[in-house]
């Protein structure tokens, strides 16, 4: 499928950050005048959260044991006490062991996040099932899994994978330059107390301690070794232009991805049934996806009336990390005319943003 296609080239959903979310706020006017209500929508979107809470843990605990072998190691050793070849020699199976911790992690996640995808897939075409139902004549719509894409659900688990693996690769990174900073850098010439204090502070991922005490030593509280052990102390990584804990980023990207398998799903299962159409729903929100509700979109595309779904911004819902957007089957001449209204009023304002150039313009004030 053209949609599914799209989703599974287009980098890192919005480079991650690229374009800033914020919280649903039902204050907030859509320009074309819909609101979330208008308009019926799923209830749920992806995946259950106590499977990605799974997930999450698998990679925040990494990044907590990354802390702790880091921490006993200075807590253990006066690193500048031994020779150079004994500093060299530990400082490799450390480095190398830190590694081994993110190998580990990503072979650990991948059956858990495919099986995550094969449900949120499985969710939606459930869902497709019963949209189809209400719109076309009793007994007329197709079931089963047999038709289940199985290659498109192996794509997203892999891609999803290989995308926490990435950042867990940014932690990694980052532990490593830590480490070598404090047992060959400036750090090196700290007396063993001060040592001793950084290393509690990345064993209990509380590293406030050893902020005052590096602050007193440098004198400047932005010095990239501070800055570089703050982040590490507190398991945070910068992917874009946001910061954000370990566990923070492995959610948001599970939840998102999870979220496209289950409108992938629902998305083949109608075009299956001949519903070629579906109607853009979700939440009011100062983000730019509040301007789609409403909005009747072309699975495959070719329509004049309809724009195809594969023409919006990152190819339709989820518009970016943690979108609450989705849709509904929509059959031009059978749906009702509140819902053939709305979707007028949203096709005014997405030709306007699109002339304008505003399609991913942020509607905050």
């Amino acid at each position: 499928m053209i949609r599914l296609a799209l989703h599974l080239i287009i980098t890192l959903i919005l480079a991650i950050a690229e374009i800033p979310t914020m919280p649903d706020d039902p204050n907030v006017d859509n320009p074309s005048g819909v609101s979330g209500d208008d308009v019926p929508g799923n209830p749920r979107q992806g995946s259950t959260r106590e499977r990605e809470a799974v997930v999450v843990s698998l990679y925040d605990d990494a990044a907590a044991r990354i802390n702790a072998m880091i921490g006993e190691t200075i807590a253990n050793e006066r690193l500048t006490s031994e020779s150079v070849d004994y500093r060299v020699a530990r400082s490799a199976e450390l480095l190398r062991r830190i590694s081994e911790v993110a190998t580990v992690t990503r072979s650990g996640s991948f059956e858990r996040i495919r099986g995550m995808a094969d449900d949120a897939y499985k969710l939606g075409d459930g869902q497709g099932v019963r949209q189809a139902a209400e719109v076309l004549p009793a007994g007329s719509v197709t079931v089963g899994f047999e038709g289940i894409d199985q290659d498109a659900i192996n794509a997203i688990a892999t891609d999803t994978t290989a995308r926490l693996s990435d950042s867990m690769r940014i932690y990694v990174d980052q532990a490593q330059a830590v480490f070598r900073s404090l047992s060959s850098g400036r750090l090196s010439r700290l007396e063993p107390t001060v040592n001793r204090a950084i290393a509690r502070g990345l064993i209990t991922g509380d590293p406030r301690e050893a902020e005052a005490l590096l602050r007193e030593q440098f004198r400047d509280p932005n010095a990239p070794e501070l800055e570089s052990y703050r982040k590490l102390g507190r398991k945070r990584i910068q992917v874009g232009r946001a910061e954000m804990s370990v566990a923070q980023y492995t959610q948001m990207v599970v939840r998102t991805r999870t979220r496209e398998a289950t409108v992938a799903g629902r998305h083949q299962r109608l075009d299956r049934n001949g519903i070629h159409t579906v109607q853009i729903t979700g939440r009011v929100s100062r983000n730019f996806c509040t301007r789609f509700i409403g909005l009747v979109v072309s699975i495959r595309g070719g329509s004049d009336e309809y724009p195809a779904i594969a023409s919006l911004p990152q190819g339709g819902p989820p518009f970016h990390p943690n979108c609450s957007k989705g849709t509904v089957a929509f059959v031009p001449g059978v749906s009702s005319p509140h819902l053939e209204s709305m979707h007028r009023k949203a096709l005014a304002a997405y030709r306007h943003a699109l002339a304008t150039g505003d399609l991913t313009r942020s509607l905050a004030a």
